[in-house]
């Protein structure tokens, strides 16, 4: 039984989705639409701080507007959905990433199914997760993307020097 080596790139897959969105952003801005995402980050945590801040980095390279809202880690459940509810209520935001795990007193899964369906780039809410499973999110989240039936890969040929 002969089976074929598929070698992926991350660099040149990355560089190929950077160069195809950096072209939509383009196109969006000569409109007058700047996207923009939202992080929320409650709580301290050092390695949760430092996925929102390289998120927003990512945002400025791109030419996404980026905000961020960060929240004490004393935040209620209540009040970390009244701020989503706030962000999915303002049409210059376009995108929501609830920063993940939250204080274990914060209902997470409420915070999560407070963001609207448009709004949910990460595929955290249950329709957002089910979307994705059956192969039509707007947002298709990482993980089950990969495990969806839908899920294609973008292969380049092999380098030249490439070894086996």
């Amino acid at each position: 039984m002969k089976t074929d080596k598929l070698i992926l790139d991350g660099n040149r897959v990355a560089a190929s989705i950077k160069e195809h969105l950096a072209e939509r952003i383009r196109r969006l801005t000569e409109k007058g639409i700047v996207p923009c995402l939202a992080t929320v980050l409650v709580g301290d945590d050092p390695a949760s701080a430092t996925y929102v801040r390289m998120k927003g980095n990512a945002c400025k390279r791109l030419g996404i507007r980026s905000v961020r809202v960060d929240l004490p880690a004393s935040t209620t459940t209540e009040r970390l959905i009244a701020s989503i509810r706030q962000l999915n209520d303002d049409p210059a935001i376009h995108g929501i990433l609830l920063q993940h795990p939250v204080p274990r007193h914060i209902d997470e899964r409420a915070a999560f199914e407070a963001i609207r369906i448009d709004k949910d780039v990460d595929g955290v809410t249950a329709l957002g997760f089910a979307r994705t499973a059956f192969g039509f999110a707007d947002f298709p989240s990482c993980t089950p993307a990969r495990s969806s039936p839908s899920w294609t890969t973008i292969a380049f040929p092999p380098k030249a020097s490439t070894p086996s």
